[in-house]
Order: structure tokens, then C-alpha cells, then sequence
């Protein structure tokens, strides 16, 4: 049968249909199909329309599709408030929008007013360009491109992990603002697969030009937990300066056991892309039963094509101090 419910709000198209109520209440069942005019189309295998209150309810392989605006829903459990404008889903809901963004969500609310989707559950949201994003709760403007979330886990295209208390995000151009940052770095970048560097800091500013964190720390030693880390750099702010492929501090220490050793107002180094190009290396610590234990920080010099320096100054815990060179 195919009726259309009072007002034009609903075209309903189901093999067995129920008015009750004087009209007010519309029951579908053995597989529903209804349209609105502003090309909506919700399937499913039962529904129920309270005309009164405007509520439309379908259980059961319920597709929702918003054709203007190229956004599919998922779930057994949909809601439909037609005053608010708001479809809302109970349990476990996917949805896709414009065939570029992936949400993977519980109890997922879409705002057609706003164009918002959000939910206050653990979310999943995956994109075309390989972006990854698990986020305790998130709200997506549609519209703008916007994606906020608390307590986010994101993966990026080059297998960096980042940790982030809140998030702030364009997904025109990825920029984005967060809080309270943990970064695990691919340990490809660096050269050493034995490494394992990671970036911590209270503030993160990123965009295609520079990233930029506050009261930040980095290091590349290997986790573990009884020194953990042996060397790190901590500094007010970090940035990195993707165009000049180059990482800059200031007002930084470099601490060996948890110990402030040498303060630098300002240096710099090349970022983990980088083959060749003058600035400081990582540093290096070193125990033995003879010297004791020894600081390295090597700093390496291009001259030319085919010609280099490296001065390595080396820095033991009794003061003493030995300069070498290699050229």
C-alpha cells in the first residue's frame, strides 16, 4: 500500500499499513519505505508515526538516506523528531557522508538544521585520505568541514600517533588546535628502528606551514621504565617549520635522568625528512667502569657536496670535558 500521512510530512509505501487514533497513528510493518519532500528516504522493517507529536519511529535494517546533502545512515534503531529536525539512533550506527568520511558511533544524532552530526559515545571516524580518529565524543559540522572531539587517538597518513586531551580540526586542510598532546613518532622517520620517539606537550598549533607546541619535550630513547627517558629536551615551545624541514627551541634544557644539564636559549635541528643538512644530532649517553658516564651531543656541519664536520664535544658527570672532531 502507499499512503501519504497528514500534512505531506511522510509518504509511507509498505505491504501492510495501520491508521489508528483517527489518523494520528501510522503503523508500517513487513518492510517500510518513506519519503519526504526535501529527498529523504528512510527504509526499514517496522515504523510507527505519531502524527501529534511528530515522531517518527523505525526498528529494524534501518537505511536512512539524505540525498541533497550525500549522507547515509545505519542502524537497527532510528528516530526521527520532524519539528526539531533532528534523526537520532539508538545503539550501534555507521554513518558515511559524501562518500568521504566514515563514522563508526553509538547513539548518533544528525542536526539537519545545523548540519551537525555528533554523538557523546566512543566514535570512529576514518576518511579517504587515511586520516584516523578515535574520539570519546565528537560533533562534525558537515557544512564547514569541522571536526571537535575530547580524548582523541589520531593517526595521520605517515603512521604518527597523537594523543590529545580535546581537538579542534579543519578537514579542508587538516589544521588544527589541541590540548594536553602525546605523539608517538614512526620510528622509520629516524633512522633506527631501535628508537622510539615521541613529542609530549600542553599545547599544539598545526597547520600546513608549521606545527607549533608549548612546554613541550622530545626525545628518541627507548621506553623503559625504570630510567625512562635517559636524555629528553624540554622547552617553552617547540616548532616545527615543515617549509624549512627544520625543528626549533627556545628556552630549552636538555636533561639526562630527569636532570636539567644544559640550558639553550634558542637551537635548532633538522626534522626527521631530512638526509643531510647541518645541525645537532641526536645525543647520546654512555656508562663504562673506566670514564664513567659520558654525554655526547654531536653537532654535524655540511661544507659541500662531498665534504662535512662533526664536532663532538663529550661531557662526563665529573666535569670533565673532551672536544672531538671528525672531518
Amino acid at each position: 500500500f502507499n499512503i501519504s500521512s497528514f500534512g505531506e510530512e511522510f509518504n509511507f509505501k509498505s505491504t501492510e499499513i495501520n491508521i489508528l487514533e483517527k489518523g494520528n497513528l501510522i503503523i508500517a510493518d513487513k518492510g517500510v519505505k518513506i519519503e519526504t519532500q526535501d529527498s529523504l528516504i528512510i527504509e526499514g522493517e517496522k515504523s510507527e508515526y505519531n502524527k501529534k507529536k511528530k515522531i517518527l519511529k523505525i526498528l529494524g535494517n534501518v537505511k536512512v538516506y539524505d540525498k541533497i546533502n550525500n549522507i547515509v545512515i545505519n542502524s537497527n534503531n532510528v528516530n526521527y523528531l520532524k519539528n526539531k529536525e533532528l534523526i537520532f539512533t539508538v545503539g550501534k550506527s555507521i554513518a558515511e557522508i559524501e562518500n568521504k568520511y566514515f563514522i563508526d558511533s553509538i547513539d548518533l544524532n544528525l542536526d539537519r538544521n545545523t548540519m551537525e552530526i555528533y554523538s557523546k559515545k566512543k566514535t570512529s571516524v576514518k576518511d579517504t585520505n587515511g586520516y584516523y580518529f578515535s574520539l570519546e565524543e565528537f560533533s562534525f559540522d558537515i557544512k564547514k568541514k569541522f571536526l571537535k572531539g575530547k580524548n582523541v587517538f589520531l593517526k595521520d597518513i605517515s603512521n604518527n600517533e597523537y594523543n590529545l586531551k580535546t581537538i579542534d580540526l579543519n578537514l579542508n586542510n587538516y589544521n588544527f588546535y589541541g590540548n594536553d598532546l602525546y605523539v608517538n613518532f614512526d620510528n622509520s622517520l629516524f633512522g633506527n628502528k631501535e628508537n622510539e620517539p615521541r613529542l609530549y606537550g600542553k599545547q599544539i598549533t598545526d597547520d600546513p606551514n608549521e606545527s607549533k607546541i608549548l612546554d613541550g619535550s622530545f626525545t628518541t630513547c627507548k621506553k623503559n621504565k625504570k630510567n625512562c627517558p635517559p636524555w629528553l629536551i624540554s622547552a617553552k615551545e617547540i616548532t616545527h617549520k615543515k617549509n624549512q624541514k627544520r625543528i626549533e627551541y627556545r628556552n630549552a634544557w636538555l636533561e639526562i635522568y630527569k636532570k636539567p644539564i644544559i640550558y639553550f636559549p634558542y637551537f635548532y635541528h633538522p626534522d626527521p625528512t631530512v638526509k643531510r643538512q647541518s645541525g645537532f644530532l641526536n645525543p647520546s649517553i654512555s656508562n663504562s667502569s673506566v670514564s664513567g658516564s659520558v654525554v655526547k651531543i654531536p653537532y654535524y656541519k655540511v661544507i659541500s657536496e662531498d665534504k662535512d664536520l662533526t664536532f663532538s664535544p663529550q661531557l662526563f658527570l665529573d666535569k670533565k670535558i673532551i672536544l672531538q672532531t671528525e672531518y
